[in-house]
């Protein structure tokens, strides 16, 4: 059993376990910051579709990562990151998951034990080796705001003193995920933060959409 597959069961086993309750919240890929424990575990499958998405990514990410990273994920959800970067042999030395929703960070220290995790990104720390930064299906998010994104950029550039890598995950032309990704841009430019390796592609999603997929190189132009 590899380790996606032992937290999709993990999942399964706190749900049943703490009896969470189906509660009629339709999330449709949309968790509310507000939303409680019973309407957090309605992400699971959604979650582990996501995560097999990543999986898709990583023969083009291992190249152009160091062998040293940390990790912070953005939209951490569940933190299910964390076991397609084992199951792919991407070794990192500190995971630290991002999200507003503290259902969500509840779930994910549930599932496993391992990692880092915040309800605001002024809590991280600098990291002087590379950061992979992972933002897996959260800039099409409704609660996502440009307050939001301006804080990301602020903290990564606080944060990432050796630079990061990005890698971005959305439905290939849903309106709102594209338009948050170009205001995000600009709060790069704006900050001073210097854009590498520009890789671009697509693929077929777990559902019937297509995923754009966005890996950048960064570092501090000033």
């Amino acid at each position: 059993m590899n380790n996606l597959h032992f937290f999709e069961n993990r999942i399964k086993t706190i749900k049943a376990h703490f009896q969470h309750e189906f509660t009629g919240y339709q999330n449709r890929g949309q968790i509310a910051k507000e939303a409680n424990i019973h309407e957090a575990s309605t992400y699971g499958p959604l979650g582990i579709a996501h995560a097999k998405e990543f999986q898709q990514t990583i023969d083009k990410l291992k190249p152009n990562i160091p062998s040293t990273i940390h990790v912070i994920d953005i939209g951490c959800g569940y933190a299910l990151a964390r076991a397609v970067l084992k199951d792919s042999g991407v070794n990192y030395k500190s995971y630290n998951g991002f999200d507003p929703n503290e259902s969500m960070l509840w779930f994910a220290k549930q599932i496993d034990g391992e990692g880092k995790f915040f309800s605001s990104l002024d809590q991280l720390p600098v990291f002087r080796d590379h950061v992979l930064v992972i933002i897996n299906h959260v800039f099409g998010q409704n609660s996502v705001s440009q307050a939001d994104m301006c804080s990301w950029v602020s903290n990564l550039k606080r944060s990432c003193n050796a630079g990061f890598t990005l890698m971005s995950i959305e439905i290939d032309g849903f309106l709102p995920a594209a338009r948050n990704f170009t205001l995000f841009r600009r709060f790069i430019k704006s900050m001073n933060l210097c854009v590498q390796n520009e890789v671009e592609y697509r693929i077929q999603g777990e559902h019937k959409n297509y995923k754009i997929i966005r890996q950048w190189n960064l570092r501090s132009a000033a």
